[in-house]
């Protein structure tokens, strides 16, 4: 009886897909047991739920009496494409017995006075949105997730609709009224990346397999220990370390070193305070745990002195950066380590930002992702964490993926053979 328009831009009949007829059927099942709808669908994308949905309340709405649907969505154009679906559905109904006449509409209600019924959209940051009208049938995105996460009540929703009006936007509402101790602490500028994408992250980090210390090559379970890790080493993977680099201070900034496998994964993290030249000895015995893994040291202040002692101790599978040097007629020059500058720190925190984004990150640990949420832009437009918090584990994971590009990769042998071959065509 409906009708929509298929992606290649085409009027069709709406024929239910096997996605939509299992909410359908699940739907169906709950009015029939317990006599209403409540259910919450973690719906992926493309599979058509919200089409189902917008089809099945106009339905509703249009062939009964008394009949109140309510749409919020999160955007403003995602409302305006909702409700410009269900204007198709209406101006497509193939026989007016079943096409109730249209008092009046709106850009976000159609109102059907002689049945007494109407269908209204909204978005979740409008004050007024959902008042003034008793719906029967609901359909909710971003509102109810929070609804249900934090215990908000109606009142509680409403509030935080006028405050994103008023402050005209996410950033800004969270920084004061944070609704998490992460979020108190964002008291100026924005972070360097949406926090859809960290959340996003989030549900891939788990509990590292060992927690502790490791001496002298040998992991020492303890409670507080400095080392983590989520992967053991492989035989047949090659493996990056980002060194990031601190005075040595029994306060202050932490020193961290990020081991990634070659596709991007952490495996394991150091993290803590330990003099610069010491920290040279435990990288290199990092390095050899994993395969002589491919050392990324940042050579800025204090990352020279740990340098220095990782090549003292003969380790040679360390990254050199080429340039050209202008003091030295132009000529090629190379420098062990990476140095971050104005130019270099934006391209290696903005490929953090793109794998975030698209999901490939490949971060397992929470403690990096918390970091991540107080990495912010200033108002300079310079990246750096908020005052009072760190990014000693966010530094040294964007030099770590930034060291995969340039990671040497193993060449596999080709055995020689030692006979010859009397028929060329049967090679034996």
């Amino acid at each position: 009886m409906l009708k929509i328009v298929t992606k290649e831009g085409e009027s069709r009949p709406f024929v239910l897909n096997a996605a939509q007829l299992h909410v359908h059927k699940m739907l169906e099942q709950q009015l029939k047991d317990q006599g209403n709808i409540r259910a919450l669908v973690l719906k992926a994308r493309q599979t058509g739920i919200s089409t189902y949905t917008q089809g099945r309340n106009f339905w509703k709405v249009t062939q009964n009496r008394n009949a109140n649907a309510f749409v919020l969505s999160h955007l403003a154009e995602s409302t305006n494409a909702i409700f410009n679906m269900v204007r198709y559905f209406y101006d497509n109904v193939p026989h007016q017995a079943f096409k109730p006449p249209l008092a009046s509409q709106s850009a976000s209600t159609l109102v059907f006075d002689e049945i007494n019924s109407r269908y209204r959209v909204g978005t979740a940051r409008s004050t007024q949105t959902g008042r003034g009208q008793t719906n029967r049938f609901v359909h909710g995105s971003e509102e109810y997730e929070l609804a249900q996460k934090y215990g908000l009540d109606d009142a509680q929703l409403s509030f935080r609709r006028a405050k994103l009006d008023e402050l005209g936007g996410t950033d800004l509402f969270r920084q004061e009224y944070p609704s998490t101790p992460l979020e108190a602490f964002l008291t100026s500028g924005r972070c360097f990346v949406e926090e859809s994408a960290i959340s996003q992250c989030e549900t891939n980090c788990y509990t590292a397999d060992f927690k502790g210390d490791i001496v002298d090559g040998t992991l020492i379970e303890r409670e507080h220990g400095n080392y983590q890790e989520w992967y053991p080493p492989s035989r047949e993977e090659n493996y990056v370390i980002g060194v990031d680099v601190a005075e040595g201070l029994a306060y202050g900034d932490y020193s961290c070193a990020q081991v990634l496998d070659s596709l991007g994964n952490q495996v394991a993290c150091w993290h803590g305070h330990i003099d610069p030249f010491d920290y040279g000895a435990l990288v290199a015995m990092l390095g050899k745990r994993y395969n002589t893994a491919y050392i990324v040291v940042e050579r800025n202040n204090h990352g020279l002195g740990t340098l220095r002692k990782i090549q003292d101790l003969g380790y040679s599978n360390l990254f050199v950066e080429s340039s050209v040097d202008g003091a030295y007629g132009d000529r090629l020059t190379k420098r062990g380590g990476f140095l971050t500058t104005s130019k270099t720190k934006p391209l290696i925190v903005d490929n953090l930002a793109a794998l975030l984004r698209q999901g490939e990150s490949g971060v397992a640990d929470i403690e990096l992702l918390n970091e991540l949420r107080t990495y912010i832009i200033d108002d300079k437009g310079s990246y750096n964490s908020q005052n009072g918090c760190y990014d000693d584990r966010v530094m040294a994971y964007a030099i770590a993926l930034h060291g995969l590009a340039s990671m040497p990769r193993p060449r596999h042998r080709t055995i020689q053979k030692r006979f010859k071959s009397l028929d060329p065509v049967t090679g034996y």
